[in-house]
């Protein structure tokens, strides 16, 4: 296909995709759409490669990405058609043997029209969700990516996980208002609830946005007052505002180390940079003095895959009960100012130390105390 032929391609498939109304155009329409996702990728690859000026590349990469929203539109389609066929009685029930069978009572089977199981309960699930479309694509575009059903798919799930949390949050509300040294507000409540020089460790993960460097600043100030001498503080932090972070924290404290977690899962791509991005850094800052344990210590730690049932920027709690049980003796008080879904909490309580935390979201703060409880209730 032509360079300049594929966008008119593309924009009269959109026309062609509205007038479908079975299910085997449909799954035609969707390989079709493959197809313009692989041309239009290439030819935008090959944009980049040959430095061709920037408005020839960014006409490829629309391209590209209109490729991809309309195979997801297609998908939608097609998963519609199969929902509407069964319910009208001229398409077999979803169960495994009639996907594999023939023709019965005058019904069609999808393998017949060539159509997986996993395919047809994928297409489904974009259908019953195809309103997300239009946030894959944007955000695909943030990314200088390409939109594709497992980005689809992705969203899905993380929506799914959060309206699941949210009902979870609204029940915990009202069960776990108060209470398991965790504190609802600003990590300023913790000036009065802490007596300086008393704490062994501050353990957290702050947002990482530039709007949030200051938090930086203001936990290292208060790190300093309550650490004992010699005690430490780890913060969790992103990459990409990771000098002003250390500007921040080292007016108050003194710069110790820089450990890594190694990411489980893919690599992430930082499209910016053209980078890929396989670990996290936990950045650790000291008060004068002695280190509190005379323990060894990996600078890092292989992260054992996503926490996000509590908190969707949750941290898994194997990773905090490694440098908790490392850095602290038993019965030494440990600090979280930014709580989340209570990992770090969590791990104190798994690992025989003490702990103190505050939660600036209400529902949050209900969620760990759940969590803490549901762990203490498996510990009896």
């Amino acid at each position: 296909m032509a360079k300049e032929t594929l966008p008119a391609v593309i924009s009269e498939f959109e026309t062609v995709l509205s007038t479908i109304n079975n299910v085997h155009d449909a799954r035609k329409m969707v390989a079709l759409a493959q197809g313009f996702i692989t041309t239009a990728r290439k030819e935008y690859r090959a944009s980049e490669l040959t430095n061709e000026v920037k408005e020839d590349r960014d006409r490829a990469y629309d391209t590209a990405v209109k490729a991809g929203e309309l195979r997801l539109m297609a998908e939608a389609k097609l998963g519609e058609l199969i929902i509407s066929e069964r319910e009208a009685g001229r398409l077999a029930k979803q169960t495994d043997n009639q996907f594999t069978s023939g023709t019965r009572n005058g019904t069609s089977t999808l393998k017949n029209i060539g159509i997986t199981f996993d395919d047809s309960a994928r297409a489904q699930k974009i259908a019953e969700h195809k309103d997300l479309i239009p946030e894959v694509v944007s955000t695909a575009i943030k990314n200088r990516d390409i939109p594709t059903r497992k980005q689809m798919e992705s969203l899905i799930l993380e929506k799914q996980r959060q309206s699941g949390k949210e009902a979870r949050a609204t029940q915990a509300r009202k069960d776990y208002p108060e209470g398991a040294n965790i504190l609802d507000g600003d990590m300023a409540l913790l000036n009065d609830a802490i007596q300086d020089n008393t704490v062994s460790l501050f353990f957290t993960d702050p947002p990482y946005d530039l709007a949030s460097v200051e938090l930086f600043g203001r936990l290292a100030l208060l790190a300093n007052a309550k650490l004992k001498d010699g005690g430490l503080l780890l913060t969790y932090s992103g990459q990409t505002h990771l000098p002003l972070v250390i500007n921040a924290m080292a007016k108050y404290l003194d710069y110790w180390w820089t450990f890594a977690v190694l990411h489980s899962r893919a690599e992430l791509r930082i499209w910016s940079k053209r980078l890929w991005n396989t670990w996290k850094p936990i950045i650790v800052f000291s008060k004068p003095g002695q280190r509190l344990t005379n323990e060894w210590v990996m600078d890092y730690i292989r992260g054992s895959g996503e926490d996000k049932e509590y908190h969707k920027w949750g941290q898994p709690v194997q990773e905090a009960t490694y440098w908790i049980e490392t850095l602290t003796k038993a019965d030494d008080l440990v600090v979280d100012p930014f709580c989340g879904g209570g990992t770090i909490p969590l791990a104190c309580l798994l690992t025989g130390r003490q702990w103190l935390a505050t939660e600036i979201n209400p529902e949050n703060a209900s969620l760990a105390r759940q969590r803490l409880n549901e762990a203490k209730n498996e510990q009896i």
